[in-house]
Formats: C-alpha cells, sequence, structure tokens
C-alpha cells in the first residue's frame, strides 16, 4: 500500500499501521516515528503518554504464563461464551476475581492471546505493580486508544481531528480521553457503514472525509461525532469485540481503580459497538464495592466469576503436576533417571493440598524443581521436608515475596492486631481444643453459644477489623458482620470507641478494666485462609520477618483477656463449679502455652487468688462420694498444681515455700468446705508430698 494510507489485517501477528511517513510494529514492539508527515506530531504525542509494555503481546508480556493444556478449560469456555455473547444477553462486564495466585492473570492472558490471534481484541492492558509504567492508572485509556488506531485503523482520522484541535486533551482526565478519544471517535466510524465498500475505497472515503471536513470545520463548525455531510448513519451492528484489563488492583491508586471502573461504565452505554470489558483483579473492598453500590453500575448487571471458587481446581493443578514432571522426564538433564513411578500419587495429593486451588503454589514448586542445575528428586524432597535438605535456593522464594507484599499494605500500628487475629486464626484451625477452652469459657458469660467474637478478642469497636483486614483480603475469606438485631446483647460489657492498642492503653495490675465490644463482630468460624500454605510463611521467622507469629505471644495475649473477664465478670450466687472451674481451668490452659511476660507476673498469680477465692467454695456443691464428684475435685487440684508449677519457674519467692504455702492452703480451704474432711485426707497427702521435696530451679 502506498504511503499515506492506513492498512490493518486482522488476526495477523504483525499488523502494521502506515499513517504517511509514521510507522507502528505493535507485535514486535518497535515503533519508529518520522515527522513529515501530517499525523506524525500527533501519533507520536499520543505514544508519549502510552504504556505500550501493558499491551498483550509487547516484550514485557510476551512471555506470560497461559493456561496449561487441559486447563482450566470450563471456565476459559465460560469467558469466551460470554465474550462472544453466545446467549445474545451476556452482561458487558465480567469481573474475574481471586485471590492472590489464583491465576487470574494466566486466564486474562490466554483469553486476550485468542482474541488477539482472531483479530476481535479491541485492546488490553495488564498492570503491574513492578514496573512503574505499568502501575499508572491515568495512561490505560490512551494506551487503549492507541490499541484502537491498530484494531480500527478507519478511525484514526477521528482521533487525530481532536488532537489536532486540542492537543492538550492528552494531559486531562481519563473521563476527558474515554469520551473524545474514545468513545466519540469510534461512534464517528461506526457510522459510516464501512463495511459495505471494498478496502481500497474503505481508506480513499476516509481520508476524503477527514479532509472534507478539515476543509469544511472553520466554516460550518465542529460536527458532532456520528453526524456527516456526505454518509448517513449505519444501522448494522458491528460485531462485539473485547478489551481485557488485568490487575486492576495493581494500579498505584485505589481511587483511581475505582475511577477507571466508573469510566467504562459510563462509555458502555455510549458506545454504538457493543465491547465487553473483561476486568481480572483481587477481590479488594474499593473495587468490590464500586461493582456492586456505585450507581454508575446501575444501568447493567456486571458478570462475577471468582477463581477462588474454581470446582475444578484441584483436578486442573493435578493435571499441570502430571504435565510438568511428564515433560522434566524428557527436558530436564536428568531426565533419564526419572522412573515414571516419580512423583508418586500420593506426593501428588500432597502438592495439591497445599496448593488450596491456587495455582501460584504448584507452579513455584514446578520452577524451583525444574532448576537444571539440580537433581529434582532432591528439590522434591526439599518441597515437601524442608528440614530433612538443604537447598542451594529458597524453593518457596516467590511465595515468600508475594505474601510479604501483601502483608506491606497493614499499616504499621495495625500489625500487632493482624498478628493476634491469625494467631487465634492458627489455634482454631490445628489445634481448635486450645480456641474451644476459650469458647467454653464465653458461654457463661452472657451464653454466646460457641461463636467466637473476633472483635471482642481483639478489643476492638464495631466494624474495626474488617477496615484492617481489607489489606489481606487475596489471602483471606472475611465474612459479613451480623445485624445489630442478631447480635447478643451483653450488659458486662460497654463497647469503647477507640482500640486500646492504638490510644495507648494497656492491661496492668491496677484495676484495669477494659471493655471490648462484643456485641457486634464476625464469628471466626467464617473466617477462612485462602492459601494453605499461608501458615508455614507466618510461623517461619526465617520467611515472614517482622509478619511472624509467636504463639507463646498469642497464648499470653488470650490469658490477658481471660483477666479482663474474670474481673468484669457478674459470677452466679450461689457459686456453680462447673463455671467457675472451666474458667480457672482454661485460663491456666493459656498461660501455661504463654510465654509469660514479667511484667504481668504479679496481675497472673492475682488472677490466680481470685479465681481460687471463687472456685474453692462451690466445691461444696460436688457430691464426693460419687465418682464424678470425686473426678471433679482431682481435675481441680490438677489445675491448680499445674498453675503453680507454670509459676514456680519463674524467680518468685522461694519455689518450694511458695508452693508448699499453696498446698497446705490448699489443704485448709478443703477441710473447711468438704463434710467429712477426713475424705481428701488423702489427696491432701499425695499432693504434700508431692511438694515437700520439690527441687528448687
Amino acid at each position: 500500500m502506498p504511503t499515506g494510507s492506513i492498512a490493518f489485517l486482522p488476526g495477523v501477528a504483525h499488523s502494521v499501521v502506515h499513517l504517511e511517513n509514521s510507522r507502528i510494529n505493535v507485535a514486535e514492539n518497535v515503533i519508529s516515528n518520522q515527522l513529515e508527515g501530517p499525523y506524525g506530531s500527533e501519533l507520536q504525542q499520543l505514544m508519549h503518554y502510552c504504556s505500550l509494555g501493558a499491551l498483550v503481546d509487547s516484550k514485557e508480556q510476551y512471555d506470560a504464563p497461559q493456561c496449561e493444556p487441559e486447563t482450566r478449560e470450563a471456565i476459559t469456555q465460560q469467558v469466551d461464551d460470554w465474550g462472544r455473547n453466545r446467549d445474545g444477553k451476556s452482561a458487558p462486564v465480567m469481573w474475574l476475581r481471586g485471590g492472590a495466585g489464583a491465576g487470574k492473570s494466566t486466564l486474562a492472558q490466554t483469553i486476550a492471546m485468542i482474541y488477539k490471534r482472531e483479530g476481535i481484541l479491541v485492546g488490553s492492558f495488564f498492570f503491574s505493580n513492578r514496573r512503574a509504567n505499568r502501575s499508572d492508572g491515568s495512561a490505560m485509556i490512551l494506551t487503549l486508544v492507541f490499541q484502537l488506531l491498530v484494531t480500527f485503523p478507519a478511525v484514526a482520522p477521528f482521533i487525530f481531528q481532536v488532537i489536532k484541535r486540542n492537543p492538550a486533551i492528552l494531559n486531562s482526565s481519563p473521563q476527558e480521553h474515554m469520551k473524545h478519544l474514545f468513545v466519540g471517535p469510534l461512534n464517528a466510524m461506526n457510522a459510516v457503514e464501512p463495511s459495505s465498500f471494498s478496502p481500497y475505497l474503505q481508506q480513499l472515503l476516509f481520508c476524503l472525509m477527514f479532509v472534507l471536513q478539515s476543509l469544511l470545520g472553520p466554516i460550518l463548525g465542529n460536527l458532532p461525532y456520528g453526524h456527516h455531510i456526505f454518509l448517513a448513519p449505519s444501522s448494522a451492528k458491528p460485531k462485539p469485540c473485547l478489551i481485557v484489563i488485568d490487575g486492576l488492583d495493581e494500579c498505584n491508586d485505589p481511587a483511581i481503580q475505582c475511577q477507571l471502573l466508573r469510566i467504562i461504565a459510563t462509555a458502555i452505554p455510549q458506545l454504538s459497538q457493543p465491547l465487553r470489558f473483561l476486568v481480572a483483579s483481587r477481590p479488594e473492598a474499593h473495587i468490590t464495592r464500586t461493582f456492586k453500590q456505585d450507581n454508575a453500575f446501575s444501568a447493567f448487571a456486571v458478570q462475577q466469576l471468582d477463581l477462588s471458587a474454581d470446582r475444578d481446581a484441584d483436578a486442573d493443578i493435578e493435571r499441570f503436576l502430571r504435565r510438568r514432571f511428564a515433560a522434566m522426564r524428557c527436558s530436564h538433564p536428568f531426565g533419564k533417571h526419572l522412573t515414571r513411578e516419580w512423583p508418586s500419587m500420593s506426593d501428588i495429593q500432597t502438592l495439591v493440598r497445599r496448593s488450596s486451588g491456587h495455582f501460584i503454589y504448584p507452579s513455584t514448586v514446578m520452577a524451583f524443581i525444574e532448576d537444571p542445575t539440580d537433581f529434582p528428586q532432591h528439590l522434591f524432597e526439599a518441597v515437601l521436608d524442608p528440614s530433612k535438605y538443604t537447598p542451594p535456593s529458597d524453593p518457596f522464594a516467590p511465595l515468600n515475596e508475594l505474601y510479604s507484599v501483601i502483608f506491606s499494605r497493614v499499616k504499621q500500628r495495625d500489625l500487632p492486631v493482624i498478628q493476634l487475629f491469625f494467631g487465634v486464626l492458627y489455634l482454631q484451625n490445628h489445634h481448635p481444643w486450645e480456641v474451644n477452652k476459650l469458647l467454653n469459657d464465653l458461654s457463661p458469660f452472657e451464653q454466646l453459644h460457641e461463636r467466637l467474637y473476633m472483635d471482642g478478642i481483639l478489643q476492638l469497636p464495631k466494624g474495626c477489623l474488617d477496615v484492617i483486614l481489607q489489606p489481606l483480603r487475596s489471602l483471606l475469606r472475611i465474612p459479613d458482620y451480623p445485624d445489630d438485631d442478631e447480635a447478643p446483647n451483653n450488659p458486662d460489657f460497654n463497647s469503647k470507641d477507640t482500640h486500646p492498642r492504638h490510644s495507648g492503653n494497656s492491661t496492668d495490675d491496677n484495676n484495669s478494666k477494659l471493655s471490648p465490644s462484643y456485641h457486634l463482630a464476625a464469628s471466626l468460624e467464617n473466617f477462612r485462609i485462602l492459601h494453605a500454605t499461608l501458615w508455614d510463611f507466618l510461623l517461619d521467622p526465617a520467611r515472614s520477618n517482622s509478619y511472624c507469629i509467636d504463639l507463646g505471644w498469642v497464648h499470653e495475649e488470650i490469658a490477658k483477656l481471660y483477666i479482663n473477664r474474670i474481673f468484669n465478670h457478674r459470677f452466679p450466687s450461689p457459686p456453680s463449679f462447673s463455671s467457675n472451674y472451666r474458667s480457672f481451668n482454661n485460663f491456666v490452659a493459656h498461660c501455661k502455652n504463654s510465654t509469660i511476660s514479667d511484667p504481668f507476673i504479679p496481675l497472673y498469680l492475682r488472677t490466680y487468688d481470685f479465681l481460687y477465692d471463687i472456685l474453692i467454695p462451690s466445691i461444696s456443691t460436688l457430691d464426693i462420694d460419687s465418682k464424678s464428684g470425686f473426678s471433679s475435685l482431682s481435675k481441680v487440684l490438677a489445675t491448680i498444681l499445674e498453675f503453680l508449677d507454670l509459676v514456680c519457674r519463674k524467680d518468685i519467692d522461694s519455689t518450694s515455700q511458695f508452693r508448699l504455702y499453696h498446698v497446705h492452703r490448699i489443704s485448709k480451704t478443703l477441710s473447711a468446705n468438704l463434710h467429712p474432711p477426713i475424705q481428701t485426707l488423702d489427696i491432701v497427702q499425695s499432693v504434700e508430698s508431692r511438694y515437700a521435696k520439690a527441687p528448687t530451679r
């Protein structure tokens, strides 16, 4: 085609657009501008504001992973059916959401490349927070405008006419870019029905139209888009095309993320050509709210697809692993030494379970095992049990980086709350008996019916936990808060407006009475970790550094919570042995597993004395002659001695004298409360015998 024309071949890998003496080869990302032509200056200005590395086939994206064969087939088909509007009533926007590492970008890349090869991809923008030019949300619309020139060369005169008349448009807001450089020119192009002409006549007519409008513009004034003096609007509907926007949450400003969504929603009803927008992102709170609540999306439905809830994920991950291991036998330098029986079915299932339905883990593992400089079986052993083998590199470095980046978004002041939250959640998932002790203790406190209210545990006002956890939504499924009328009414505790950790208040041994707000919070049982490997990260200080969870500290914090509740609780009268013993026993259990910081030892002892004075009188309600009553009494003594053992590990008084004092105290109290006292003589004697010659530290 001669110089001065616009040429485009849909579906061809090396699509070329010639604008006078300007040449753009998008597939190879080679751009050469010669400014002699009439559009050269405008093209150069436009490209200055674009982020060409964000295109699906750019140099930065060319090796981006795509879905492995025989994986994600059902979801890929679902997205493709939506993109082609096969049912004739698909929503114009699909939100592809999922936790970190769920495979959103891989699926978006796969879909974009399919549509690119078929020539029906209008444009794409792949955000990345690792590259400054791809995290700038203000560049997205103009980058789509640039791709519009490649996909629809006939739109060029309309776009460049706007830039030529007002070069400052490129420096305006994204809303203006969408209105004047995308929607307007695209509608103007579609109004002339170019499909009824041959390609050569199309280019000739568009060039003639641009020249005439440029000449007559000063006389007739600026003509509105879609109204031309020589061609009537078309009634034909162009076939739908797709725009893919991936990683919206990696845009550098959450406000711009929401703004871009509103711009898209506003543009859709204004377009004469039906376009579809595939938006992939993590389920961040502000993005979720925009899709669900913003007025801009009230005019049409948004189709949602949650990759974290993909029921086929485990089967797809297993197929992915098997294909990669099979390929390793053929391509790895040591592949001839790998048997068909390796790895075993159970080992593959172990990797599948650890993946939790997210492809980031198996992808990381396979990239590590495929290292051509080491034997795959040794590296695989390091993955299954890192303690047995020290690899030359960290197999989970990419996962560590991913988790660290996500946790870095948590405000520093909120980090202790986050660590305590995950610590309690870990105990619930892995040692439920320890949390159940807390649950059981909560039951007599206004009958909370075995629901652990996390705001109460963390001593937060209503809704504060939900706000603090928002940066971690890609790692954690956060439940909704119950309505006010569903919350238990607890007169023993008054809600505070401030969080004690934030306000500088802390528990001390001088009548400290914190009043956490139990009555409006989310139930622990509804929180769900999306990545099983997150616990390995959080419990290993070498991997998580400052984000590491110290379970001893978590137990101590829970023990402090008991102290707050114990001193605020109205114990029943007459005394109830079961509730009093449960409170005492559970307090001791968490003390036993805690670090017991020295500053809190006096407070622990005061709490022990308080509980002891409440617990022992309730023993009189036991039927010692019965087997169950005698067993209950034995449990009481065992719990008391357990606490004394615990406290005596610290340098508090002389250990032997301290313990003996309390043993005699037990003896006297039991004699005063049980009738006849001779029934407990054997128990008391065994207690005294145990501690009479107790070794000192």
